[in-house]
């Protein structure tokens, strides 16, 4: 699987670092008005080092938040919780298009089916929007 790069893992890292257990939320939203908040769920930790995120934008539209996009990384970290690689599994994006996940984890959070040109595109792609969410965010 291909990871994030380098920049893009210390702002996903940013991005996490508060969230401590699964169920955890927070909200990046000092982008202004004409900018979309950027939304991080702490959705699992294997107990491994191995955990899944979720990031997002979302709007509104007809009184439904519509993604655009929501992406689920695996990560994993060292023992003292520091970040050590990212992984982006999944997107939802608003449509036209639609949900793609191209990788599929074990019980263990290890990934046991993957899409490799799928999963290469969304990994290029969240490396050049973790950039964008640092920017528009002030991370």
């Amino acid at each position: 699987m291909k990871a994030l790069n380098a920049t893009a893992t210390k702002i996903f890292a940013n991005l996490v670092k508060d969230l401590k257990e699964p169920g955890e939320d927070k909200k990046f939203d000092s982008g202004g008005p004409a900018l979309m908040p950027v939304c991080v769920d702490f959705l699992q930790d294997f107990g491994n080092g191995l955990e899944t995120y979720a990031v997002a934008h979302r709007f509104e539209m007809n009184g439904d938040l519509v993604p655009d996009p929501d992406v689920e990384f695996l990560v994993r970290r060292s023992k003292d919780r520091t970040v050590l690689a990212v992984w982006p599994l999944a997107i939802d994006m608003a449509p036209p298009f639609a949900y793609r996940r191209h990788v599929e984890l074990g019980a263990d959070g290890k990934p046991e089916r993957l899409n490799q040109a799928g999963q290469y595109d969304l990994a290029s792609f969240c490396s050049r929007w973790m950039r964008n969410i640092k920017h528009q965010q002030s991370i």
